[in-house]
Formats: structure tokens, sequence, C-alpha cells
């Protein structure tokens, strides 16, 4: 059988020197960044995607869920 993979967007640490998929903002080995795996896409944390990430996790975490 084989293993899914995780296909939810999440925050990281970019594991190398990279640039957000929005903004074209550097983002540095170890930074914190908000990844889309299907894309395969990073965003900045100064970023619309990234905002927009982070108010969905906290829409989760009150327990909304659309």
């Amino acid at each position: 059988m084989k293993k899914r993979r995780n296909t939810a967007p999440r925050e990281i640490r970019a594991m190398f020197d990279c640039n957000c998929a929005e903004t074209g903002k550097e983002i540095r080995k170890g930074k914190l960044c908000v990844y889309y795996p299907i894309g395969r896409k990073v965003f900045h944390p100064d970023s619309k995607q990234a905002y927009e990430f982070r108010q969905m996790k906290a829409d989760e975490s009150m327990g909304y869920n659309w």
C-alpha cells in the first residue's frame, strides 16, 4: 500500500534560501514560511497568502469549519 502524503498547507522552516511565490521576497534558510505542498510553493510570512493561512488556522481553532 502506498503511503499518502499530507497535502494540507502548513507553516515550516525553510530548508534552503528561496523566494516567496507571491511577493518575490527572499526567504532565508531556517526562517518560518507557509508551504502549500500541492502547488509546491512557499510564501513569505508578510504575504497575503500567509495572512489568509493564519486566519484559516485561527478559525479552525475556534471551531469554525467552513
